[in-house]
């Protein structure tokens, strides 16, 4: 843990505008990651209601939930980089206000 707090207090600098900048960068780098996962979970959504559907052939049916189990994996694996990414940014923001005291 000395060491993760070591190196967040190398990433937060002395100088408050360019931390400002930093957060935001990360910040809109969060939002795009929202809007990625956003558009997987409809995908997702569409995707199972046509596999459902009665109109789709069972050859489409079946390349359909392929689908869907793929698109599941990456949506995990989406989500858990978002949340590596806002902890690493609370992570950062308290390694600022310790160095501000």
């Amino acid at each position: 843990m000395a060491k993760t707090k070591e190196l967040l207090m190398k990433e937060v600098s002395p100088n408050k505008e360019t931390n400002t900048q930093k957060f935001a960068v990360f910040q809109n780098r969060i939002f795009k990651q929202q809007g990625y996962i956003d558009a997987l979970q409809n995908l997702l959504d569409k995707s199972k209601e046509n596999a459902s559907s009665k109109n789709t052939s069972d050859l489409e049916k079946a390349r359909l939930w392929v689908d869907v189990f793929e698109v599941e994996q990456k949506l995990m694996a989406q989500k858990s980089i978002l949340a590596q990414h806002i902890r690493y940014l609370h992570e950062l923001k308290k390694a600022e206000d310790e160095q501000d005291l």
